[in-house]
């Protein structure tokens, strides 16, 4: 079985990548062209974007390690692309990463690992909508914990059902191939494996018809809403 372990990086090498994602997390949104001000790095910035998800009712994308790896380099260089940064920006998606507290990726894993069926290697990504009356204001290991947080439901016959899972070469996340090597990974495949998690991500009716198989005990979440096709009330975007 395989287990995740730090890999060997230089001190500079870990503090510009630091610098990367402050300075990508700070970033103006810009109408859409692929930058968007809901990225949040480090646990101290938990409770912002657990707010801005709130607030927003966007889903918050967590992606969380113990620390540098190289999975965890290559899917941040993903995230980095102009190609998923214009998917964020366009649906609004609010991301927090953070490799710089030992304690939250153990106790996400203590919590939502056998559901989800995960394995040990990082990164550990979720998918997550925060509660209503969430705890805005702490910022530690247990702030995403279930009472403040919840998985998406994609169905019982997605083979990935809870949004939480693995990002590692060779993987499929409901039926979706990830790319063999982390060289060759691209935006469009997470992006892909991302709107899995949607009943009718990629459909034009806001609810489920009957050709939509797998979904039978999802949210009915509808269709993304985006700048471009907001949502058609002022209803929570995620239905229950």
């Amino acid at each position: 079985m395989r287990q995740s372990f730090p890999c060997k990086k230089t001190l500079a090498g870990v503090v510009a990548l630091f610098f990367i994602f402050f300075w990508a997390a700070s970033l103006p949104a810009q109408n859409g062209e692929g930058r968007w001000e809901g990225w949040f790095t480090g646990i101290a910035q938990v409770t912002n974007a657990k707010r801005m998800a709130m607030e927003n009712n966007r889903p918050l994308l967590t992606v969380v390690s113990s620390g540098p790896c190289a999975h965890c380099n290559s899917l941040y260089d993903i995230l980095l692309t102009d190609t998923f940064r214009a998917f964020a920006a366009q649906h609004q998606i609010v991301l927090f990463s953070c490799a710089d507290s030992p304690g939250l990726p153990y106790n996400l894993a203590d919590l939502y690992k056998q559901q989800c069926d995960m394995i040990s290697v990082y990164p550990h990504i979720y998918i997550f909508e925060i509660k209503e009356g969430a705890d805005l204001t702490t910022a530690d290991a247990k702030s995403l914990n279930d009472e403040f947080v919840h998985l998406l439901d994609a169905g019982e016959h997605k083979p990935n059902r809870y949004s939480g899972f693995n990002y590692t070469p060779g993987e499929r996340i409901n039926n979706i191939q990830i790319e063999g090597e982390e060289d060759k990974w691209t935006p469009e495949t997470f992006i892909q494996i991302f709107k899995s998690f949607f009943p009718n991500a990629n459909g034009v009716e806001l609810v489920p018809g009957p050709t939509h198989t797998g979904y039978e005990n999802a949210f009915d979440f509808g269709r993304i809403p985006n700048i471009n096709n907001p949502p058609p009330s002022a209803e929570e975007w995620i239905k229950k």
